[in-house]
């Protein structure tokens, strides 16, 4: 044991007087640091790893590896927007019979002299156009239909108004259940999505139960007129 060579900065005069379990102590801690510092270079080592040093794909690269070599362009170089010689193209402004709302806006300020401009004077060139297509703000039209009941005059008895040929059955007009049987059918949305874009679009509260029932209302009537117009195409 005395032959052993002392630890760190510790002289042999120290590590001959020190106590044989101290020493086994002082060495075994040692060695146990040794083996953790080989671990900690191999988990350093592993976490350095990225497509540029290792054969790991480019997927895996953690976000602080480098960005991989810039590839060298093959081909006839690519340029951006339209090529030289291309027409330009313009979205075409509509005449001035399809515009709801004009607004003109003459300069107030001489671009040359900063002087003020009365917003009378004559246009010396044809102005400059922008149109700005919009939605219209969207609000659902609620008709309400009331049918008193009255009672006659001559015999006494209660009688109540009866609906008009115009008024549909149910709580939802004719268009609504075509728009909800197009979202469904033609563009494959949900009950629930239906129910979330009628609302946040139209304003048009319904529930899942009612998409599904004005589904199969409009489903019955497009099949009774393929029935009647085969029944006239027969005869």
């Amino acid at each position: 044991m005395h032959d052993e060579l002392p630890p760190g900065d510790v002289t042999v005069e120290e590590w001959a007087t020190t106590p044989p379990r101290v020493r086994a102590l002082v060495l075994a801690q040692q060695a146990a640091l040794a083996q953790l510092a080989a671990r900690i270079a191999t988990l350093e080592a592993r976490v350095g790893q990225h497509s540029g040093n290792s054969s790991k794909p480019p997927s895996s690269d953690p976000p602080s590896a480098p960005p991989p070599p810039a590839k060298t362009p093959r081909g006839k170089p690519k340029t951006k927007g339209a090529q030289p010689g291309h027409p330009h193209h313009e979205r075409p402004l509509l005449p001035p019979d399809q515009v709801d709302q004009l607004i003109v806006v003459p300069p107030t300020t001489c671009c040359g002299c900063a002087a003020s401009l009365a917003p009378d004077l004559p246009a010396v060139g044809d102005p400059l156009r922008q149109q700005v297509t919009e939605i219209p703000p969207i609000r659902p039209t609620v008709t309400e239909y009331q049918y008193p009941l009255v009672a006659c005059p001559d015999c006494g008895a209660h009688t109540r108004g009866t609906p008009p040929a115009t008024a549909p059955p149910g709580a939802f007009g004719p268009r609504l259940a075509a728009l909800v049987a197009l979202l469904h059918g033609r563009y494959r949305l949900s009950d629930r999505e239906t129910v979330a874009l009628l609302a946040a679009v139209f304003g048009v509260i319904l529930c899942v139960g009612s998409v599904a029932k004005l589904q199969r209302t409009v489903s019955a009537a497009l099949a009774l007129a393929e029935v009647e117009s085969a029944v006239q195409v027969a005869d």
